[in-house]
């Protein structure tokens, strides 16, 4: 891990990689490309690792991926194999 001087301005190479340059910028702002390059080479447990963090910490994180999960419907909170999804709990009249 690289840790940078926190009072130069910071860019993002082809490979997402941070290299410094020599003008202070205090807030370094991304891309969606940038982000995209950034962890696109992140193993499926070590997206999973940072997500659930920061599904904890930021409520428009966790509002997005609420929204992303009730539209799958086997992402809503029960699912039971061999039940239809119009099953409910009344009673079947026949």
């Amino acid at each position: 891990m690289q840790f940078m001087d926190p009072t130069k301005k910071q860019k993002l190479d082809e490979n997402g990689i941070i290299s410094a340059l020599s003008e202070p910028d205090p807030i370094t702002k991304l891309t969606p490309q940038d982000g995209h390059k950034l962890i696109k080479r992140f193993t499926f447990n070590q997206l999973l690792n940072i997500l659930q963090d920061v599904v904890c910490c930021h409520l428009d994180v966790l509002s997005t991926v609420r929204f992303i999960a009730d539209q799958d419907p086997s992402q809503r909170k029960l699912f039971i194999r061999g039940l239809g999804w119009n099953t409910t709990t009344q009673p079947n009249p026949h």
